[in-house]
């Protein structure tokens, strides 16, 4: 399948950190076959990216998804009392696989809409890991 990206502004992160302005982008499979400008290259989908930026895909390094469900709830705390509160020493966990894996989804949903597309994710299940845990 090809797909044409048309009209978009291209950050290459080539050897000169080209920006192209209006470029056109084709994907062939799932490969990046041609960047230029005008393309007039014949693809099964054609998206119109006017106004849009095409740039690779962001890394998120260190992600801990075991914490999605507790965000809001302890800001602008000195750390060692937040981890008190994220990780408690008493009384927190286990929790059911499909709670675990709706919370990996949460990050997972978020982290796709703002362009990450690799993560590590440093995920802890408390009071001990599992197979199954970890599988979710």
């Amino acid at each position: 399948m090809k797909i044409l990206l048309k009209n978009a502004k291209i950050l290459t992160f080539n050897d000169e950190d080209e920006i192209l302005e209006h470029a056109d982008l084709l994907i062939e499979g799932r490969k990046i076959a041609k960047i230029g400008k005008g393309l007039g290259e014949k693809a099964d989908k054609v998206i119109d990216c006017t106004g849009k930026l095409v740039m690779p895909g962001l890394v998120n390094s260190h992600l801990h998804s075991d914490e999605n469900m507790f965000r809001g709830l302890f800001d602008n705390m000195p750390l060692e009392p937040w981890m008190l509160y994220s990780c408690p020493p008493l009384q927190y966990g286990p929790f059911a696989p499909r709670l675990i894996y709706l919370r990996t989804m949460i990050g997972a949903m978020e982290m796709v809409k703002k362009g990450i597309t690799c993560v590590q994710d440093d995920v802890s299940e408390c009071p001990k890991a599992t197979v199954e845990g970890y599988d979710q």
